[in-house]
């Protein structure tokens, strides 16, 4: 019999945008002058002068036509992180902001310091942003910074996933499957964890083929599960590779195939997972030498192309 992993997973990924804006030609020295003024950056006065800041902090922290300088990224970005919140530049308001928050929670370019992190993406989850707001909900779920409070947790976890965020989605649909800061509902869970999925969130995919497998939530259906936990195992999860092991070794939701038992076996084994290694071994003893080789040739394929990020055919 193969190991099954069935717990849900919760995700607390900090994410950095990475655009790239082109620096106005005018009044770059002038910016710049400012940035490194004496009395150290001050806010800018208008929404021009915030869209002008901002993209020369691109440009020092891209290392675009000029040396790369986080630091003096830092100085511009907080110039428009205290600029009057106009419809206009709200959403570089808010990007300065989590910028900031970023490098006060990686101390990079400032030291590290996840109470200066947590202040200025709370400025920005209170402008709405969802990145911040999804943020400000994980440490509030992690007690990372703050008491643990999974009620505000699950507060901000919604304002963020009603903004159609999927990370926020996924946490949420975990509140609500274990009944941390909600009401436990598995219903809502499954809702939530649909919305991620959806949306190529692996966590929620394999959430949810959880949920399908258990009838948690939704109608008891083993074919969507082992449909939800493929998408997941092919973006690399290694609880859903060993799970999808599980459906082809059993012939639940799939026909039974003792090889891609083997195969996805073997692609979770190679993330160093125990219990993935001795489900592979167990399969290979059902197989036969040449069929053996034949699985072998395709999980190194599998594992190229996911690690290269490229889909699976």
């Amino acid at each position: 019999m193969l190991c099954v992993c069935q717990a849900l997973l919760l995700l607390i990924p900090l994410r950095l945008v990475e655009q790239s804006y082109a620096v106005p030609p005018r009044d770059v020295a002038m910016s710049l002058a400012m940035a490194g003024s004496p009395g150290g950056p001050q806010a800018a006065a208008n929404s021009r002068e915030a869209q002008d800041q901002f993209a020369l902090g691109k440009t020092f922290e891209l290392g675009i036509g000029v040396p790369r300088d986080f630091g003096a990224a830092l100085k511009c970005y907080r110039m428009v992180a205290g600029a009057p919140a106009a419809p206009a530049i709200l959403h570089l308001v808010t990007e300065a902001q989590c910028l900031l928050g970023a490098a006060y929670f990686n101390g990079q370019g400032v030291p590290q310091d996840l109470g200066e992190a947590l202040r200025w993406y709370r400025q920005a989850a209170d402008l709405g942003d969802a990145d911040a707001q999804y943020f400000v909900g994980a440490c509030c779920d992690q007690g990372q910074g703050l008491p643990q409070d999974h009620g505000e947790a699950a507060k901000w976890y919604r304002k963020a996933a009603d903004q159609g965020d999927a990370s926020a989605q996924c946490n949420l649909g975990v509140c609500y499957y274990l009944g941390e800061g909600v009401a436990q509902d598995y219903a809502q869970a499954a809702k939530w964890d649909r919305k991620a999925a959806e949306q190529g969130n692996p966590m929620a995919q394999f959430n949810l083929a959880v949920a399908c497998s258990r009838g948690q939530g939704v109608v008891r259906d083993l074919a969507e599960a082992a449909a939800w936990y493929r998408k997941a195992a092919e973006q690399g999860n290694v609880l859903a590779q060993c799970n999808l092991a599980a459906c082809y070794f059993r012939g639940e939701g799939v026909p039974q195939d003792d090889a891609e038992a083997y195969v996805w076996s073997s692609l979770a084994a190679a993330s160093g997972d125990p219990d993935a290694t001795r489900n592979r071994d167990t399969v290979a003893r059902r197989l036969s030498a040449q069929d053996r080789q034949r699985a072998q040739a395709r999980a190194r394929e599998l594992l190229e192309r996911i690690q290269a990020g490229r889909s699976p055919d």
